[in-house]
């Protein structure tokens, strides 16, 4: 079986604020960001998800995430 190693990084948001973020967001806690312009979370998305939905579009409506189209640019992830 393979492990899974969580890599903790760090990087600065657009106001100059440091913070860390999980490389990758699978392994990434519930109450981390990973659609950085809405603020939305893990848990937020995953929620929405056991609420039903099941497309991206779902997703977006249900949580307000990438709606504002930043991602690029405020995730710390650059994707």
């Amino acid at each position: 079986m393979q492990e899974r190693f969580m890599t903790v990084k760090s990087g600065y948001l657009s106001g100059g604020e440091c913070m860390e973020f999980t490389d990758d967001v699978r392994y990434a806690p519930d109450d981390e960001y990973v659609c950085w312009c809405s603020c939305v979370s893990k848990g937020d998305i995953l929620r929405a998800m056991r609420q039903g939905s099941r497309t991206l579009e779902d997703i977006r409506t249900a949580t307000g995430a990438c709606n504002q189209g930043q991602c690029m640019e405020r995730n710390p992830r650059g994707r």
